[in-house]
């Protein structure tokens, strides 16, 4: 066991790997658990059920970021640091299980654990379904685990884990220096990096940061590059990718991958800079306020308060790691330090200036015309949007569809803040495009379209101000021939 800067070693006695055997057994139990979970029914409306599963992931990044910066290499005071100890439960370390006690104090085996139980996490999925399978032929009660859906599950897990799989991919390469001794591995102390335990098994270290890290953020990207052709029709791909899909709202489907890439960022921070907590913190915030600014200007939750929650934990975190920068203490010499961090105070200046410089020249461009939507872009999307429109509109007539299987499957495709909005914007539409409402009620039956267009005096108003309007066109023609 490594604290601080010691290592002690704790007697494992008899019952010392007693928790592996228990891991194994709790493994399925927790993977059915975590299948029942994710098969609410694919109803929107349950916002509830929604808002709760989207909070749990975001909550669960913010404890997972805060466990990083625990790790970084400075002194936190009185009571952060236990709260930052707590965070870590949430990295899932797979050091309380003892490992230790069945694979030896060897570096080899205990490195060789870490990059192998994500992979016998994946085989218990396997493991389980084909259990549960089983299990279903003799107790119908058991729920047999479908293959899509079991996809989904373990998306929702590698998507929930994604930090922790990279934080110990990069282990391998986070060497911290020492003034008088060889740079040792942080995450084991023990173990020199120039030593042959560490360098014999450079290609599992390899290996392990291109299957977890790399792989999992390529196949994430790919899902939601090829959504857009594939959700529709595919009932087996819009299953299966629900937990990458399902928490953002439907124009901003592609903000899962964004998440991601914000995690790989934080858990590079310790290869960057091992031992250096003043950088650390830095780029911790740095990378916070990009996120911050980006998912404020995008708000991809399906609710609108888990954006607004987003952004406040987001920008909270940022500035602690601001304000942490008090206490950590200033051992480099001015000039080193100017030396080692002009890159970024450059980088983030000139980003500015060409921030301001770029909008100013934008809008010049817009102002004369030379940039911005065309005329056949416009009418394009007003086409399109009539076409709609007239689609709606005939699928209603028609009654190809009854009206309760219109409002059930609204319900599933929208929230019901998504429908509140959609419907505000429709009844905008209407009244300032067609002059027409629509009538509401606490019924189904009441809620439909009126074509409203006034009261007599108003129809008048409206006829005498079109009459009006073609007798100056006409005027307007015959002018030149006078």
């Amino acid at each position: 066991q490594a604290t601080e800067n010691l290592i002690t070693c704790l007697d494992c006695g008899g019952g010392g790997s007693v928790p592996f055997p228990l891991f194994l057994v709790a493994l399925c139990m927790f993977i059915y658990c975590i299948y029942r979970f994710t098969q609410v029914p694919r109803n929107q409306g349950l916002t509830a059920a929604l808002m709760l599963s989207s909070l749990c992931s975001l909550l669960m990044t913010i404890f997972q970021t805060l466990a990083v910066i625990g790790l970084f290499s400075i002194s936190l005071p009185g009571g952060i640091k236990e709260i930052m100890m707590v965070m870590g439960v949430f990295t899932f370390d797979i050091e309380v299980l003892n490992a230790q006690c069945v694979t030896g104090t060897d570096f080899r085996a205990r490195y060789l654990w870490r990059v192998v139980t994500p992979m016998i996490f994946l085989g218990g999925f396997y493991v389980t379904m084909l259990a549960s399978q089983l299990a279903n032929k003799f107790v119908k009660r058991i729920v047999a685990m479908e293959k899509a859906k079991t996809l989904n599950a373990l998306g929702l897990c590698a998507s929930a884990a994604y930090i922790p799989l990279c934080k110990m991919s990069f282990q391998f390469f986070e060497c911290q220096q020492h003034p008088t001794a060889p740079s040792t591995l942080v995450a084991y102390p023990d173990i020199a990096c120039e030593d042959d335990d560490r360098t014999g098994i450079m290609g599992i270290g390899v290996l392990a940061v291109l299957a977890y890290p790399i792989f999992i953020y390529a196949t994430m990207a790919t899902l939601c590059f090829i959504a857009p052709r594939m959700f529709t029709g595919n009932p087996t791909f819009k299953t299966g990718t629900g937990f990458l899909l399902s928490r953002w709202k439907p124009t901003i489907w592609y903000f899962g991958p964004a998440v991601m890439l914000r995690n790989l960022c934080f858990a590079l921070i310790g290869v960057a800079y091992p031992s250096d907590g003043i950088a650390q913190l830095v780029l911790a915030s740095s990378i916070l306020s990009i996120y911050a600014a980006f998912q404020s200007t995008q708000a991809p939750w399906r609710s609108g308060a888990l954006n607004r929650v987003d952004t406040v934990l987001t920008i909270t975190v940022s500035v602690l790691c601001m304000f942490l920068l008090t206490i950590v203490p200033m051992e480099d010499e001015k000039e080193v330090r100017l030396d080692r961090y002009r890159p970024y105070v450059m980088l983030f200046f000139l980003f500015a200036m060409a921030t301001m410089v770029g909008m100013l020249l934008y809008a010049v461009l817009f102002l004369f015309g030379k940039i911005g939507p065309s005329k056949k872009a416009t009418e394009n999307a007003t086409k399109t949007l009539m076409d709609a429109v007239k689609e709606m509109n005939r699928q209603i007539q028609s009654q190809e569809i009854s009206e309760e299987k219109v409002y059930e499957r609204l319900g599933q495709f929208l929230t019901v803040q998504e429908q509140s909005a959609f419907a505000s914007l429709l009844q905008w539409t209407l009244q300032e495009v067609f002059n027409a409402s629509v009538a509401t009620g606490s019924g189904k039956g009441s809620r439909r379209l009126s074509m409203n267009t006034g009261s007599t005096a108003e129809r008048g108003e409206r006829d005498r101000r079109a009459s009006l309007s073609k007798s100056s066109e006409s005027q307007e023609k015959v002018a030149p021939s006078e």
